[in-house]
């Protein structure tokens, strides 16, 4: 990826989040990929695809998932470019009579990596199943964590924008603060948005949003 945090926070809060990271003294090497791990008995160095090499003793490898759809694609089902079986909204995949949920399952683009979404697609499936009505829309990703003692967190549609979206935005380099919030137009509505390096707010923001 070419910043932190990518699907959660922007170019100016992955900024902000970085400068406070190389503070700690961390070394932060983006749009990376590894072509060889260095060493025989034990690892040396690493080796990226661009033919820079670091020098390191030990590796952590954050693999993250990756969509199981082998046997779809046998069958002749649409999948991703990047992998996984595409589905609409009430998680069926091209073939009607095949639906897909979980980790396996691309919608509009996005693969839920956490269990909940897991759940409330099978909630989906099972209902309409049954003989109900209800259709996935998407899962609200909102996340708050500490990175290393710096609190980050997004929430709603952090980077939604376009003429009817006003984002207001407060950002203090001295202290490594950074407060984004998207609110529609009219500002009645708060539709999303990210806190970098103070993120008191959130709980609140958080409910504002979902509640409309």
């Amino acid at each position: 990826a070419p910043r932190l945090m990518q699907r959660q926070i922007d170019d100016a809060g992955s900024g902000i989040l970085r400068n406070k990271l190389e503070a700690l003294s961390l070394k932060i090497h983006t749009s990376k990929n590894t072509s060889e791990i260095l060493g025989d008995e034990s690892i040396t160095g690493m080796k990226f695809s661009d033919d820079t090499i670091i020098d390191v003793d030990m590796l952590v490898i954050s693999a993250g998932i990756k969509p199981r759809d082998e046997l779809a694609k046998l069958c002749g089902l649409e999948t991703g470019h990047r992998g996984g079986i595409v589905v609409n909204e009430t998680l069926q995949t091209s073939d009607p009579f095949i639906f897909a949920i979980g980790e396996c399952a691309l919608y509009k683009g996005m693969i839920y990596g956490l269990v909940a979404p897991g759940y409330e697609m099978a909630d989906v499936v099972a209902t309409n199943l049954a003989g109900g009505q209800k259709e996935f829309t998407g899962y609200d990703m909102s996340t708050k964590l500490k990175l290393i003692g710096i609190d980050v967190a997004s929430f709603g549609d952090p980077f939604i924008s376009g003429e009817e979206i006003r984002t207001l935005v407060f950002e203090d380099t001295m202290k490594g603060i950074y407060k984004r919030i998207n609110i529609s137009s009219d500002g009645k509505s708060l539709l999303g948005g990210i806190l970098i390096g103070e993120a008191e707010q959130y709980n609140m923001l958080l409910q504002t949003c979902k509640n409309k």
